[in-house]
């Protein structure tokens, strides 16, 4: 293995190490000496890797948010229609939610801090370039009279506010669906009975 693919790689697992710290402790939570220790590295690798820890919180914010206008490239087929597409993007974010929950942790407890201003637009930023891709293909069900009128903000907060409450569930969130554990909270029958009320949201709020 050469010297570039083993720097890859601790790169890589910092990163997976960082993510985890700042999802359970949140930002103020981390520092690089307690990352240091639990990735096994040293402060010299850190700093080396990503320069400081708000450089690597923006990384990690980089390599995992969702960026709809690339990740689904079938949003671009102008045979889909409206609601369809809708049905492409929360089949999505619920997938990625389910199976990466410690990057919705850290989202939520960074916009629910308004701590870090710099960091807090940074995420917001992200956010919103999806949230507009969104609402144009909404504007566009609107135009072709496809779908009923409503309120496009509060429609797409109710999607993923509905899905990030889910994701940072408690035990009464695992007693209201049923479940016994975050496993099971998490496994892929509730992740498809999320999928299936997210459609029947959609359809329900929005089709004529």
């Amino acid at each position: 293995m050469s010297a570039s693919t083993k720097g890859l790689e601790k790169k890589e697992h910092i990163l997976e190490c960082a993510k985890k710290l700042f999802a359970q402790k949140g930002y103020d939570g981390v520092s690089t000496r307690l990352l240091a220790n639990e990735s096994g590295t040293n402060l010299a690798m850190i700093s080396y890797y990503f320069g400081s820890k708000e450089d690597m919180y923006k990384e990690i914010l980089n390599k995992n948010l969702i960026h709809l206008r690339t990740d689904i490239e079938e949003l671009k087929n102008p045979k889909l229609n409206p609601c369809e597409k809708l049905n492409l993007i929360v089949d999505l974010y619920v997938e990625r939610f389910f199976t990466n929950t410690n990057m919705v942790q850290i989202v939520f407890k960074e916009i629910s801090s308004n701590k870090r201003e710099g960091l807090s637009r940074f995420v917001s930023a992200k956010m919103m370039d999806n949230f507009s891709l969104i609402e144009s293909i909404i504007e566009d069900g609107f135009k072709k009279k496809l779908f009923k009128k409503t309120d496009i903000p509060l429609f797409i907060m109710t999607i993923f506010g509905t899905m990030m409450i889910y994701i940072n569930g408690n035990y009464a969130s695992f007693e209201m669906v049923g479940a016994k554990d975050t496993k099971e909270y998490l496994n892929t029958e509730h992740k498809e009975r999320m999928k299936t009320y997210m459609r029947s949201l959609i359809k329900n709020q929005l089709s004529k």
